[in-house]
């Protein structure tokens, strides 16, 4: 057979272009239009549906989706994205909180984001980076509750103008808006989060819900801003608005209230809780069974934070400890029933009350903490723990009832009220072999029980080493009842004895508040106890021995001048002896030789020249030589100890 002319063939051809010319020539132009505009109809009835076709896609969609299929990240912040146009959007870096400068072609749409996270035509070929876009703009609410998405997200430096939804999402192992703003709310009720959840430098104008989250690693709200706005905050629905554990945040500002409700952050390699340098102008509360547990030694931080209301964290259990160095709470600090192996609290301040009651706290630190209310601690300390309160500055008063103490520092401490200890029932109690120091503290009352016996449960009523060098008190409750004096006192000295190794401040401060409270006598006891410490358990020289226990037999030390008195009678006495003896008193008569013997006994001074021209012989004679020389010495303990010289 033979093949068709090629004559033929071209000749079909052309009748077939003519009449389709001839169709798109008379087919009126509206029907074309109306073509189109059914296309575009269809593209945004899908708008409010959950997914966007492919077909509806815009410019950036497209390109973003083809930057991820390349593994790459979507920045429209970069020139790259761009393909390097001088007049693009990524010249502009605009701020995800400013409405200026976020331009038409970096719009992307909720519905595009579900379909690539979600529908399984396109969410199997996300690799396995993940969905990575920064600098996008969506102006419609984004909704991804109870979603499973298998990848990471990372919508960073994006500008969300609408709410932005993850309740119960299960998501990849990381979520992250970091930079990005919401000016709606972020609701995260009940989301689990295998790793990390970044809010870092977030900015947030609604409301901020995150009750019941599940995050395995660390939570991270660096530099972010949550405002909350006037409708979330009236809205009932919101009252209890949850942020759990956060991770450092120099700058950050939050402005509506925060609580933590069986909430859990489990063991990771970063911490779980920490708002460094965190300015939260609200009452935030950790409380209600959360549970922190960080990795080994790893704390939960607020280092630095700045809280404009009330602090409260109640029933909170932090495994390893809560950092909260330099934090400022504007309100009152609550953390009743908590229970953490340490918690630090250094240089901060607190201008309302500090309630730290029933929580199990291992290691407690408060150096150079300021409070301008009282501090109330009821809690177990165990001995081999520190709590150290160094320079603590209290403008209230601060109470220790019914806890059991272990080592506890309050030395340089200023308590401008009363620092009590409690009394009776309400006392304090010691862990065995604890200690208290006291080292130039200072208070205007000083409220404590020293009575040593023990408590119901066996711990001892004062501490076993106590170290009160440089503390000074207005007022101090020593003593009571007069039928419980004697019982008082020998519990003071016992409490005095204690502080160790001796000095002689203790014993100076406890008779000064003594004299002033018109216990003259039992000041003079108690200044007498301390110098027999200084002689008993000081290191003296020999000469310095002899000193003191001459000072101390004959003059108390300057504390019991009687003791001279004493002295001198008996050396008046044995005179009058020496004097029988020798038959002066048979020859001169009792009443002349008592009157020889003191007047020979006294220095300088001569009640009868007669006394001083008798002429004694034999053994009388070098005795009385001793007698004159006897009386010299204890006429100038006697002068010393009136001066105050030897006190």
């Amino acid at each position: 057979m033979k093949a068709s002319p090629p004559l033929n063939v071209s000749f079909c051809s052309a009748i077939l272009s003519f009449f389709t010319f001839l169709f798109l020539f008379f087919t009126p132009s509206k029907l074309i239009a109306k073509a189109t505009v059914d296309q575009d109809a269809s593209c945004r009835s899908t708008l409010g549906h959950f997914y966007l076709p492919e077909k509806c896609w815009n410019d950036t969609e497209k390109k973003i989706w083809s930057q991820l299929l390349q593994g790459k990240k979507a920045d429209l912040n970069s020139l790259e994205f761009w393909d390097n146009a001088p007049n693009k959007p990524a010249h502009l870096q605009p701020q995800p909180k400013s409405n200026e400068n976020w331009e038409e072609p970096r719009l992307i749409r909720a519905g595009f984001l579900r379909s690539i996270l979600l529908n399984k035509d396109f969410k199997d070929e996300v690799p396995h980076k993940g969905v990575r876009i920064s600098g996008a703009l969506f102006c419609e609410e984004l909704d991804l509750s109870s979603s499973h998405i298998e990848r990471t997200v990372w919508l960073d430096n994006s500008r969300f103008e609408k709410n932005v939804s993850f309740d119960g999402v299960k998501s990849g192992f990381m979520l992250s808006l970091e930079g990005s703003g919401i000016l709606g709310n972020l609701n995260m009720l009940g989301a689990v989060i295998p790793g990390q959840l970044n809010l870092s430098s977030l900015y947030l104008g609604g409301g901020f819900n995150l009750e019941s989250i599940h995050v395995k690693g660390t939570l991270f709200l660096n530099d972010a801003v949550i405002v909350g706005a006037a409708d979330v905050l009236k809205n009932p629905d919101n009252k209890n608005i949850e942020l759990p554990f956060v991770d450092r945040s120099p700058s950050s500002v939050c402005r509506d209230r925060i609580f933590t409700k069986e909430s859990r952050v489990a063991k990771g390699n970063e911490p779980s809780l920490a708002t460094d340098n965190a300015e939260l102008k609200t009452s935030p509360v950790v409380r209600d069974d959360c549970l922190l547990e960080p990795a080994n030694g790893v704390e939960n931080f607020m280092r630095g934070a700045v809280v404009d209301g009330d602090l409260e964290m109640n029933r909170a259990r932090f495994y390893y400890g809560l950092d909260m160095d330099r934090a400022q709470v504007e309100g009152i600090f609550f953390m009743r029933d908590l229970s953490a192996n340490q918690f630090i609290f250094v240089n901060g301040s607190v201008k309302g009350n500090a309630y730290i009651e029933g929580s199990r706290i291992q290691s407690l630190f408060m150096e150079g903490t300021r409070l301008g209310g009282s501090v109330f601690i009821d809690q177990n300390f165990s001995r081999h723990k520190k709590m150290c309160l160094s320079f603590l500055k209290v403008d209230g008063n601060v109470f220790f009832d019914h806890s059991v103490l272990g080592n506890l520092e309050l030395s340089y401490a200023s308590v401008q009220g009363m620092l009590s200890f409690g009394k009776g029932r309400e006392k304090s109690l010691w862990q065995n072999d604890s200690r208290l120091d006291l080292k130039n503290a200072s208070a205007t009352r000083l409220e404590m029980d020293l009575h040593p016996k023990q408590g119901e449960d066996k711990f001892p009523g004062i501490p076993g080493l106590i170290h009160i060098q440089g503390m000074t008190l207005s007022h101090w409750e020593l003593l009571g009842a007069q039928e419980n004096r004697e019982e008082d006192m020998e519990n003071l000295k016992h409490w005095l004895s204690l502080h160790k190794p001796y000095t002689p401040q203790p014993y100076q401060e406890a008779a000064k508040v003594l004299r002033k409270a018109g216990f003259e006598a039992e000041a003079s006891e108690i200044l007498y106890t301390g110098r027999e410490r200084e002689r008993q358990e000081l290191s003296h020289s020999f000469g310095k021995k002899i000193w003191l226990l001459l000072m101390d037999a004959l003059i108390g030390y300057g504390y019991k001048i009687e003791r001279s008195l004493i002295s001198i009678g008996v050396m008046i006495a044995l005179g009058w002896l020496i004097s029988l003896g020798a038959g002066l008193v048979r020859l001169k008569g009792g009443v002349w030789v008592f009157w020889f013997s003191l007047g020979r006994l006294l220095p300088i001074i001569r009640l009868d020249d007669e006394h001083s021209k008798f002429q004694l012989h034999g053994i009388v004679k070098y005795y009385f030589y001793v007698h004159h020389i006897v009386g010299f010495v204890l006429g100038s303990f006697l002068l010393a100890g009136l001066s105050g010289l030897t006190r």
